[in-house]
């Protein structure tokens, strides 16, 4: 009998983020982990938008940027909540920061 040495596991990838964006804003303090999966991505991820404090959003337009991007395109935040929209999930922003982690992980791969 041959030895195949220790038992493979398939891969696993665990991914955390914590977002911080302190008290007195809607965003708060979100964390998450996940083991991402193709399907997981797809149902739990993938729907996260783009997201910023009203102030942000305002300096980008004082820029001339984002000046025929709407309150429906993404999500901005003012001091109750996003402006003119819903949130797809309660922790949608740390979802998104994970997709932005996931692109950030797959860029030097692709090169």
């Amino acid at each position: 009998m041959l030895d195949r040495g220790p038992a493979r596991r398939p891969r696993q990838d665990v991914l955390q983020y914590d977002l911080d964006y302190g008290n007195g804003n809607p965003i708060g303090r979100q964390s998450l982990e996940i083991l991402l999966s193709p399907r997981f991505f797809h149902l739990n991820l993938a729907p996260s938008r783009t997201f910023m404090l009203e102030r942000e959003a305002a300096a980008l337009q004082d820029r001339g940027l984002g000046l025929r991007t709407t309150f429906r395109d993404l999500l901005v935040f003012d001091a109750h909540g996003p402006i003119q929209n819903e949130l797809r999930f309660p922790d949608e922003c740390v979802r998104h920061k994970i997709v932005d982690m996931i692109g950030d992980l797959a860029w030097p791969a692709a090169t």
